[in-house]
């Protein structure tokens, strides 16, 4: 190996172990972050070693309440003060846009199915009710009911979603095909 070649060779593995070491004092920098921030968060095993705007989380340390993070701690269950990770209660359907609980619609079920029939009759379609639920569109609570359906003189099948207002009219359908 000449001495042009040792040199080449060199350079490569002093870059190697400059990225290393770059590589290293990066992963100890966040390391070091993650485990001293978590270090200052309280250790807990109820909700009652927490602040009052805090629950402690299943891994042991207190979390402060956010509404909508997925979790439905004691203090947001008691307070009914984030329908969005809690739910609602029964008779009431989640207002997604304002994240409050609003009364369901009362609308018997033979009255949904009258208000279907006769859509698709109106449409020349036959269909099946797969499902009805209460809902919230366009600014009000409504039953939303999903229908697979079959168009006169088409070989394609359909579905739709159509939703009812607390009288049992149909506020819109929206149809695949």
């Amino acid at each position: 190996m000449t001495t042009d070649e040792k040199k080449t060779v060199n350079k490569k593995y002093l870059i190697f172990i400059v990225i290393g070491i770059i590589i290293i004092l990066l992963a100890s920098l966040f390391l070091f972050s993650y485990f001293s921030s978590s270090n200052n968060r309280k250790k807990c095993i109820s909700d009652n070693q927490c602040s009052s705007d805090s629950y402690c989380s299943s891994f042991g340390v207190c979390l402060k309440n956010v509404c909508g993070d997925g979790v439905c701690p004691l203090i947001e269950k008691q307070e009914n003060s984030c329908a969005i990770d809690c739910g609602c209660p029964t008779g009431e359907v989640l207002n997604k846009h304002t994240g409050t609980c609003q009364p369901i619609v009362a609308v018997s079920s033979d009255t949904v199915t009258n208000s279907i029939n006769d859509y698709l009759t109106k449409n020349n379609m036959t269909g099946k009710i797969v499902s009805v639920t209460d809902s919230y569109y366009i600014n009000q609570t409504t039953k939303e009911a999903v229908v697979t359906c079959q168009i006169e003189n088409s070989t394609y099948p359909c579905q739709i979603i159509i939703y009812l207002d607390n009288t049992g009219s149909i506020i819109n359908a929206i149809r695949t095909a």
